[in-house]
């Protein structure tokens, strides 16, 4: 698959809300697209999305692992 350009970001704007709302970092949401990051920092600055949702909990960078870790209790349940 292509990588995204500055200019088709624009069409993927409502997404990237969501997943900056829903505590998503940018160099994973980069991934997810699959753009450059750089294209996607410049992108959120200029259209004002840092701004707008600047109360969330989005990140610029992931602290480590993307994946959260499930918790098995004892008895072989998934806790968490």
């Amino acid at each position: 698959m292509r990588e995204l350009s500055l200019g088709n970001l624009e069409s993927y704007r409502e997404v990237i809300i969501e997943m900056m709302r829903y505590g998503g970092a940018v160099d994973q949401i980069a991934v997810e697209l699959k753009c450059s990051e750089q294209d996607l920092i410049h992108f959120i600055k200029s259209s004002g999305l840092d701004k707008m949702l600047s109360r969330r909990s989005w990140k610029w960078k992931a602290p480590g692992k993307w994946r959260r870790k499930v918790i098995v209790s004892k008895h072989g349940k998934k806790v968490g």
